[in-house]
Formats: C-alpha cells, structure tokens, sequence
C-alpha cells in the first residue's frame, strides 16, 4: 500500500512542481510521514531563486532518498536540510538505519540514477554508510545568481 501512495505521490510530482520548493518538499515531508510513521526533521534555508531545473533535481533526490529509506533502512528518523551559499545548494539527507557496506550497494536504480542528475548539473554526490550506522547522502549543487535576485538585495 505504502508503494502505491509513493506512486500516485511520484504521478503528482508535476504538478507540485508548479509550487515553491519549500512548498513541494513540505507535501512530500508530510505524505511520507503519514504513509511511513517515521518522522522527519527538515531545515530549509532558501535564500537564492533556484532555476526549475535545479529546483525539479532537488525535488527528486528526495523523492528518491526517502523511498529508499522507506523500502531498505528500517530507520526510525530522518533529518533533511538543504541551504543555499552564495553560488552553490546543498542538499543533505541522513537516516538512523540499518546502514549498508558502501561497496556493496543495493542493485537498483536509485543511488545509481541520483549521481547521474547531479552529475548532468555539475554537481557533487556524496554518500557514506556503514553497516547498523545508518546513511547520508550530502549533494552540491551550483546555482545561477540571477541579476534579479542581486537587485532585491
């Protein structure tokens, strides 16, 4: 049941899309709480406008981070944060799971489709695990500085 909620989630995705990041993330956060029980702590520090395309990959990644903990960690909390600094977003998501030998990932596509979105971006991927110690996975992301965003300042 927990799959098909994500599915229909996923279907949406689109048109939460239409939504301010912080707005998306907030339904996302809230849907995967509810279907999940595990609760999650989010910290969201926007201070830059963020084009769609990177806005859609941040979106994603979590998409994805949080259906692999729900199908693989077993954790009972998740901390999410993403912050923007000057040319860059940094998205971090780290579980209390059951952790896995970096090594030996799981044989999907999800870890594997997450470094090519932000490879494709320029970006950095990072993730570390260790058996019963859980997983974070910490993305950089370069951003454009739009003359606008510099004229409200």
């Amino acid at each position: 049941m927990q799959e098909v909620r994500q599915s229909v989630s996923a279907l949406r995705v689109e048109d939460s899309q239409e939504e301010p990041l912080d707005r998306s993330i907030a339904m996302l956060v809230d849907d995967f709480r509810y279907s999940t029980g595990i609760t999650i702590d989010t910290h969201l520090q926007l201070n830059a406008d963020l084009s769609p395309q990177i806005a859609k990959t941040l979106y994603r990644l979590i998409q994805e981070a949080l259906t692999n903990i729900c199908k693989h960690a077993q954790a009972t909390s998740v901390q999410l944060a993403i912050e923007t600094v000057v040319d860059s977003v940094y998205l971090t998501i780290r579980d209390n799971g059951q952790g896995f030998a970096p090594d030996r990932t799981p044989s999907g596509y999800g870890l594997q489709g997450m470094q090519e979105r932000v490879s494709a971006l320029g970006g950095r991927f990072d993730l570390s695990s260790a058996p019963g110690a859980g997983c974070q996975i910490c993305v950089q992301l370069p951003i454009e500085v739009r003359l606008a965003s510099i004229l409200q300042s």
